[in-house]
């Protein structure tokens, strides 16, 4: 993929994201809301897959990043009740105990060696 067509694709899901966040305003439109979020999430990570800047050597980090997060998220959504959903949102916003530092440090150590 090309890097004009990932930042072509980034501009697309971050437009789906903002529509989302409409949506998820009004009980009516709110699964609306979570599919546009969905298919925003799901380009914006083919991008980067996809993309010019991962190579192949950092793909498998990529799938594994995403399958450990995958099983945290199911865990937590199957153990959070109905009830606790102001707590479940909060597991899943993406600064929830630090990790958006964990992973931009990751990140600026491995960039070198795997080209990401």
């Amino acid at each position: 993929m090309t890097s004009n067509l990932t930042t072509v694709s980034y501009i697309g899901a971050a437009i789906l994201f903002i529509l989302s966040l409409g949506g998820l305003a009004n009980p009516e439109t709110a699964r609306r809301g979570n599919l546009l979020g969905m298919i925003g999430m799901l380009i914006a990570v083919l991008a980067t897959v996809l993309g010019p800047r991962v190579s192949a050597e950092g793909i498998p980090y990529v799938v594994a990043a995403l399958v450990v997060g995958g099983a945290v998220g199911l865990f937590a959504a199957k153990k959070v009740q109905m009830t606790q959903m102001p707590e479940l949102v909060a597991l899943n916003r993406p600064d929830f105990v630090g990790d958006r530092r964990v992973w931009r440090y990751a990140a600026r150590a491995e960039s070198t060696r795997f080209r990401l």
